[in-house]
């Protein structure tokens, strides 16, 4: 029996939120192939006023896919859960829940790993009383305006992202520890990629750890990720997720950018937690 989820679109181009469905209920291949449809259709997916503990939480993210708990900093995971980060502002006993900081600037989850992120799930524990956003923006709408002649272009080149580069540009952070960057190598994907839950071709950039592209020189390649990425912020489509207590907001980092926006931690509290799904290799245009 299909599970009738009736997503309503909240942007144009991407986003959809899901009131009175429980995603505990989700019990066959059938249920989550309606989700993951929806997933790829609207690249966002918020479902509204969930009741969620640690273990129901891992229980949902599995069933879309195996968890990568593979955190770099660990030191912020929930005690017992090693695959849920801990988003968050509130300290118990002094000590800090989580990290306070993190993804104030567009990215897609862990291009730097040599299998990126396929789905990120945010949960909100506790959510800031003033309006908070997360903010959203199409790859696949910039892929899809894009003229052949582009497209032929980025087919044949490979971009090169490195985790030391986005956490060496954040002050507050700890350097990192020789064994966090032997797990960080810098690895190259495909510029453009097929999705394997559509067999589309799209889009997959990042900015922040982006250290090169193959055929230009470290300037041209810098030039070159800033318009692209500029192309897919353009304020005019992006989808800004307002945040409500119980939601679960899922993405697909694929087809997407997103950003953290800024609030008031002085007199707001936040406690996210955050799980991820592991993806593929990007596939390249050659091998679909």
């Amino acid at each position: 029996m299909a599970l009738n989820l009736s997503p309503h679109p909240l942007a144009e181009h991407l986003g959809c939120e899901i009131r009175g469905f429980d995603v505990r209920q989700m019990k066959s291949d059938a249920d989550i192939a309606e989700v993951c449809d929806v997933l790829f259709k609207h690249h966002v997916v918020a479902f509204r006023n969930q009741t969620l503990d640690a273990e129901t939480l891992l229980a949902f993210t599995r069933k879309l896919g195996p968890i990568d708990g593979s955190h770099v900093q660990s030191e912020f995971t929930l005690p017992g859960y090693p695959d849920i980060y801990v988003i968050s502002n509130v300290e118990k006993e002094g000590k800090a829940l989580g990290t306070k900081t993190v993804g104030h600037h567009w990215h897609t989850d862990w291009a730097y790993k040599e299998f990126p992120a396929a789905y990120t799930l945010l949960y909100g524990c506790e959510v800031p009383d003033e309006p908070h956003h997360t903010l959203f923006a199409s790859q696949k709408r910039v892929y899809d305006e894009m003229t052949e002649a582009e497209r032929a272009d980025l087919r044949a080149r490979k971009a090169s992202y490195s985790f030391a580069k986005t956490h060496n540009a954040k002050s507050f952070y700890a350097p990192l520890r020789p064994e966090q960057l032997a797990k960080t190598p810098t690895v190259s994907h495909s510029m453009l990629r097929i999705h394997p839950g559509t067999g589309r071709e799209g889009l997959f950039v990042n900015r922040a750890d982006c250290v090169g592209v193959s055929g230009m020189t470290e300037e041209e390649a810098s030039t070159f990720i800033n318009n692209l990425v500029e192309r897919i912020v353009d304020p005019k489509f992006i989808y800004a997720h307002r945040w409500e207590k119980g939601d679960l907001v899922i993405w697909d980092n694929r087809s997407i950018l997103h950003a953290a926006t800024p609030f008031d931690m002085e007199k707001n509290r936040r406690l996210i937690y955050r799980t991820t799904v592991k993806g593929e290799r990007p596939i390249p245009p050659q091998a679909a």
